[in-house]
């Protein structure tokens, strides 16, 4: 079988991925038009969606995550996530791809950035999307919580602090009802110990 029969069968495949960035998925033509839509075109590495496909080679982790503040920056309503969610939709149906975990980090939306957006608000612009998403696409998505490591680092001379943690395990809890199935730790990995995470963060159906 020659590579490019390889490729149109694997391209034909319906197919699922099980970890994807909700924020590092977003396309550089989605970059671009939320930055228009924020009047926060100045502060793109490019001047159009072209030139962004440039921008979208990292070269390492620490490139990844500033790109990937800058377009958490950007997501400022609900409409913001809804339009990321079905964006990842349409690049789902693509690729013939029907069901994606998409991990995602609402720590620093509600929390970390300044950006006056609650979990309510978080959760009521993934549903929007994952919905749009559902009936113009016909995949599914789910979302896997993640805890931000470096967040819980940054006071040194504390050492770790576990509210990041917690609170991320109360967004998750909160959101089993919105497609919510899973918690991560994540994040920059220089000096971090995954022992860090409290044993008991794990996501359980409540009794019925």
């Amino acid at each position: 079988m020659s590579d490019l029969s390889l490729s149109r069968q694997i391209q034909a495949m319906p197919k699922a991925e099980i970890h994807v960035h909700l924020e590092g998925a977003i396309q550089p033509a989605t970059l671009f038009e939320l930055a228009k839509r924020h009047h926060r075109l100045d502060a793109l590495p490019a001047h159009d969606a072209a030139g962004l496909h440039a921008a979208y080679q990292f070269e390492n982790f620490s490139k990844f995550i500033k790109l990937y503040l800058l377009i958490s920056d950007l997501l400022r309503t609900p409409e913001d996530f809804a339009t990321i969610v079905e964006s990842c939709g349409a690049d789902m149906a693509a690729q013939n791809i029907r069901y994606r975990e998409l991990t995602f980090t609402p720590y620093t939306h509600a929390d970390y950035q300044n950006k006056r957006l609650t979990i309510d608000d978080l959760l009521e612009g993934l549903d929007a999307g994952r919905e749009v998403a559902r009936r113009r696409y016909g995949v599914e998505m789910r979302w896997v919580f993640d805890v931000p490591r470096n967040y819980a680092f940054e006071q040194r001379e504390r050492g770790y602090d576990p509210g990041v943690a917690r609170r991320t395990l109360e967004y998750a809890l909160r959101g089993m009802a919105h497609g919510v199935v899973g918690l991560a730790w994540a994040g920059l990995k220089q000096g971090r110990r995954r022992s860090h995470l409290p044993r008991n963060l794990r996501l359980r159906k409540p009794p019925v």
